[in-house]
């Protein structure tokens, strides 16, 4: 067994070699599959190429209700940045010079973060404010925020979870007691979790994806979260490494 815990993804075949039990399957984090499925994220092209060869190895991928979570808000805080574009410049002669300077502004920001080949996102605080302004806002007699999310941004969002699912062919863990997979080897208690937030100041959504990990049969985790790889080297836990991008 490696004593190594962190492998990146030019030492895949290695890790094959020392650790075959990964033929069984493995977990993919949040970010990985938003990375195979957004092509401006900064690990598009490596996740792309890793998946590929996990797929000619026929290892699955194994995926879950927090993964999955994380993913539609990863894809959220993007694609309203985006969406916010395309409403502006079909309303924005209309709206208000201070609603008119913000969104200008927000244009000209990810414009910028493009050119820089930088992942543009909102945070939540940014999205509640443009809100805000928007449901003052009436468009075709309507509250602007809903037919800007009717019509520009639900458009993007919709059956990204399922082409995701489709397209790199991801398998659901289930941890009902009734239904439980046969994977989960431990038990997931929320003490376990806390445990891991007190203890390495990582967040809620990472300490449930590191617990389910733990708790886990999988030997392997893919992932492009330091935290996750912050966490795993401290704790060493046995018969499990972490596969990231080599630009990590």
């Amino acid at each position: 067994m490696t004593a190594t815990k962190i492998f990146r993804f030019s030492q895949l075949r290695q890790l094959i070699s020392e650790m075959p039990e990964i033929k069984n399957g493995l977990v993919v984090d949040s970010n990985i599959i938003f990375a195979a499925s957004y092509e401006l994220d900064i690990f598009h092209d490596e996740v792309a190429e890793i998946l590929n060869v996990l797929s000619e190895h026929d290892i699955p991928l194994f995926t879950n209700v927090n993964i999955r979570s994380e993913f539609l808000e990863l894809h959220r805080r993007v694609l309203i940045a985006e969406s916010l574009i395309d409403f502006y410049e079909d309303y924005g002669s209309e709206m208000e010079p201070q609603l008119q300077h913000q969104l200008k502004s927000h244009r000209t920001s990810y414009r910028k973060a493009i050119e820089e080949d930088r992942l543009f996102k909102l945070s939540d605080q940014r999205i509640k404010s443009f809100r805000k302004q928007l449901m003052e806002f009436k468009a075709n007699d309507h509250d602007a925020w809903q037919l800007f999310c009717q019509n520009y941004f639900s458009v993007r969002m919709a059956g990204l979870w399922e082409k995701a699912v489709e397209i790199f062919n991801l398998h659901f863990i289930s941890l009902r007691q009734n239904d439980k997979s046969p994977q989960v080897s431990g038990d997931l208690s929320w003490k376990q979790m806390e445990n891991l937030v007190s203890q390495y100041g990582i967040g809620v959504s990472d300490a449930m994806i590191l617990n389910l990990f733990l708790n886990s049969t999988f030997p392997v985790v893919l992932t492009a979260d330091s935290d996750l790889v912050y966490v795993i080297e401290r704790l060493r836990p046995e018969n499990k490494v972490a596969l990231i991008p080599d630009s990590l």
